[in-house]
């Protein structure tokens, strides 16, 4: 039996909340992958509004989606994970400045962070790109285990 599959390795009509994986990239090895939502647009530091309160709501909805996603996943404290890449796949082909996509992500990384039992400060530096368009949108998390 043979499973299409879209572009971004997920299997044909399959998106973010359906368990989506990112697809294996040769030579690394992560011992974990935690698939979140794609960050509502008022997230987005372009966004603009007079209803503060909306977007603060947005927000902390956000992160606990994202917070509930690793908790699903299994990064719990203590387990000596860290994270070590994250992958913005997109719902759509719109061109997207990276430093807007980690603003929009800062709640995300923020429920990460609480759900693994570490300081969101840990995250600084960790690479992130554009991976390929899936529908809805979705942010991989990528996790190492630490040595030691």
């Amino acid at each position: 039996m043979t499973t299409t599959h879209t572009a971004s390795g997920a299997p044909a009509g399959q998106q973010a909340g359906d368990g989506f994986s990112p697809p294996a990239t040769p030579g690394l090895h992560f011992a974990m992958s935690v698939t979140m939502p794609w960050p509502p647009a008022q997230l987005s530091p372009n966004f603009r509004t007079r209803r503060h309160s909306w977007v603060s709501r947005k927000r902390k909805e956000y992160r606990q989606a994202c917070a509930d996603a690793a908790w699903r996943t299994g990064a719990r404290p203590g387990r000596d994970l860290r994270l070590a890449k994250i992958i913005f796949h997109p719902p759509d082909a719109r061109n997207r400045d990276d430093d807007n996509l980690t603003a929009a992500f800062k709640a995300g990384r923020d429920g990460l962070a609480e759900a693994m039992g570490v300081d969101d400060a840990t995250f600084n530096g960790v690479p992130h790109e554009v991976g390929a368009i899936v529908k809805g949108g979705a942010v991989v998390a990528l996790l190492e285990e630490i040595p030691g």
